[in-house]
């Protein structure tokens, strides 16, 4: 009479014929092997949670809605989405005519051509990676602030904004920092790849 296991799934002994059955070395080496996948998934978890707590402190102490700004998500949401549960993301696009002058000014000079193409790359890259992703334009922040938090709150499941809270968000608005405008560029930016982006 052959072996089952409790959910009636068949044994090794009758799963296989004698020519097909481990031998105790095999057997052996599939544990081993087990036993490695496990520590590794140990690591992986214990590295991650490294991360999460450099990043934003200790377990304990985080709060139950965060947030983070980094450019470079764009490119490496997947990464992170291995680290820790990711919700939804905020795509803030700002005019490629904006970007292109503000990488022109960095000490690592960006030309025009490689700003569009960086911007065009980030934003694929956003979009792809969360087709839930909400998707502000950066000149609504600052020209129609009621309205942009109002479907940010949304977005996120938040309760509508109040008079409080808008003028909360106001405080940290700081327009003085908003060194490039699309609308007085100069015309030496002008270039294909730009005007393509600016298409987008």
């Amino acid at each position: 009479m052959s072996d089952t296991t409790p959910d009636g799934t068949p044994t090794n002994d009758e799963a296989m014929s004698p020519d097909e059955q481990l031998t105790d070395d095999e057997i052996e080496l599939v544990a081993e092997v087990a036993a490695e996948a496990e520590l590794e998934a140990a690591i992986e978890d214990e590295i991650a949670e490294e991360i999460l707590e450099e990043t934003f402190g200790p377990a304990s102490e985080r709060a139950p809605l965060i947030a983070w700004k980094d450019p470079r998500l764009s490119l490496v949401l997947p990464f992170w989405r291995t680290v820790t549960p990711i919700a939804t993301t905020i795509v803030v696009v700002r005019d490629p005519v904006e970007v292109a002058a503000s990488l022109g000014m960095r000490k690592y000079h960006v030309g025009s051509s490689q700003a569009a193409s960086l911007w065009l790359r980030y934003l694929y890259a956003a979009i792809a990676d969360d087709p839930g992703h909400l998707l502000v334009n950066h000149s609504d922040i600052f020209e129609d602030l009621p309205g942009t938090i109002g479907r940010l709150a949304a977005h996120l499941g938040l309760p509508a904004p109040d008079a409080a809270v808008e003028a909360a968000v106001r405080a940290h608005l700081d327009g003085g920092l908003r060194h490039h405008d699309a609308a007085t560029a100069s015309a030496d930016l002008a270039n294909p790849l730009l005007d393509l982006a600016s298409a987008i």
